[in-house]
């Protein structure tokens, strides 16, 4: 929410703060019983980020999509990815 100059972050209680959580969301009640996430599987985030390798103008380069939460400057947001992918080339499969 933003007042004035200021930008301010608003947590509603209906937000999930920790991936546990998850695991206590009701997906379904019968009677007085409720059956949860954790009672047919359990949450965890197990994503890796996802690259892929390109051509830009004929030159091989690689792909990171970067998400951006509100508040954070653009420009900050790019200069520290930038920063990052230049130390991580490491972490690159052979041969990009």
């Amino acid at each position: 929410m933003k007042i004035g100059p200021y930008d301010y972050n608003i947590y509603a209680n209906n937000q999930i703060n920790a991936m546990k959580d998850i695991d206590l969301v009701p997906l379904k009640t019968v009677g007085e019983a409720s059956v949860l996430v954790g009672d047919v599987g359990k949450a965890k985030d197990a994503s890796q980020i996802q690259y892929n390798k390109v051509r830009i103008n004929g030159q091989s380069s690689v792909y990171i999509p970067v998400l951006k939460q509100g508040g954070t400057p653009t420009l900050l947001l790019s200069l520290m990815a930038s920063n990052r992918s230049s130390r991580s080339c490491s972490t690159c499969p052979s041969g990009w």
